[in-house]
């Protein structure tokens, strides 16, 4: 059983590591991807460029994010994540991911700066085609995003609770 001054410790430690992970998520998962989203309304509203979604994430930019963040977590959580009931293969199959995503940022960045000079036409199947296209890149490249954030954000706060439990521990022993 721990002492009273223990349990002062172990809230203080809870706290720390608490700020910790709170300040990893906010600036490197948080801020970018605010960021990323104010490239949205300056193109919509600022700009009022057509196809403001599309242009803004179709190249993949967002892909490039989430295959970062994802690596970033995966090397701060590591030890962490390997304690929890997924073990040790969850970071290295997000780390696959990433790398996966980093090829898919290459393929598709490629593949919408051949094809959105044809969003210039004003109507036709091609500039409708381009469109829809482009409409499911974003799509993708926002799904992509939101799960390396929920990823990142549970993560985080994962390695907190076990590095608080570990530090628990051990002042219980000692």
């Amino acid at each position: 059983m721990l002492d009273k001054r223990a349990v002062i410790l172990v809230r203080e430690q809870r706290e720390i590591l608490a700020r910790r992970a709170k300040a990893l998520c906010t600036w490197k998962v948080i801020v970018p991807a605010v960021l990323f989203l104010m490239f949205w309304v300056f193109y919509e509203w600022v700009f009022e460029l057509p196809h403001a979604f599309q242009k803004a994430f179709a190249p993949g930019d967002l892909l490039l994010f989430s295959a970062l963040v994802l690596m970033e977590v995966t090397v701060e959580t590591d030890s962490h994540m390997a304690r929890t009931e997924m073990g040790g293969w969850m970071p290295q199959l997000i780390r696959g991911f990433a790398v996966c995503v980093l090829v898919a940022f290459g393929v598709l960045k490629y593949h919408v700066i051949i094809i959105e000079p044809h969003l210039m036409e004003k109507s036709g199947p091609e500039s409708a085609h381009v469109l829809k296209k482009m409409s499911e890149y974003a799509l993708l490249n926002c799904m992509v995003a939101l799960f390396a954030i929920a990823y990142s954000i549970r993560a985080f706060s994962t390695a907190a609770e076990q590095e608080t439990a570990e530090w628990v521990r051990r002042l219980a022993r000692e």
